[in-house]
């Protein structure tokens, strides 16, 4: 298959990424860990990371850094399918420091191989996101 041609999803896809998403909305390092292909392939804001232990850990280090960093955090995801047989997880975190509140959100766009493993992940960050971000982490004084 070529680019322009991409591999259809998998009958069972659209459930498999689910349980990703919601494996990491868990912090269940282990399930999510469990459904990425060892050779999966992680692009995230010009940095490539390779295999399910160095991308489920950067999510991990993430989930660890935000927990000492704010007083609370939730997560939650959806997941719907996207264009060219890719799937598309929207992730909102909703922080709470210092009596503020902030709904950050971002995409992560997955592609599954036949088997229904995870082979590839593409971070987007929406539009104004990481700048509503950093604007709410420097009025809470972080």
């Amino acid at each position: 298959m070529t680019t322009s041609d991409p591999a259809p999803i998998p009958p069972d896809g659209l459930e498999i990424v689910r349980r990703f998403a919601v494996a990491l909305d868990r912090e269940d390092y282990p399930a999510a860990r469990a459904l990425v292909d060892a050779g999966c392939v992680y692009s995230i804001r010009g940095r490539t990371l390779c295999g399910p232990d160095a991308i489920v850990g950067s999510y991990q280090s993430n989930g660890d850094a935000a927990a000492q960093k704010f007083d609370a955090i939730a997560y939650g995801s959806s997941v719907a399918p996207g264009t060219d047989g890719w799937i598309v997880i929207t992730f909102t975190d909703r922080i709470r420091h210092a009596g503020k509140s902030l709904e950050h959100v971002c995409e992560q766009w997955v592609r599954l191989d036949a088997q229904a493993r995870i082979v590839r992940i593409e971070h987007h960050d929406l539009p104004g996101e990481r700048e509503r971000l950093e604007a709410f982490k420097r009025s809470v004084g972080l």
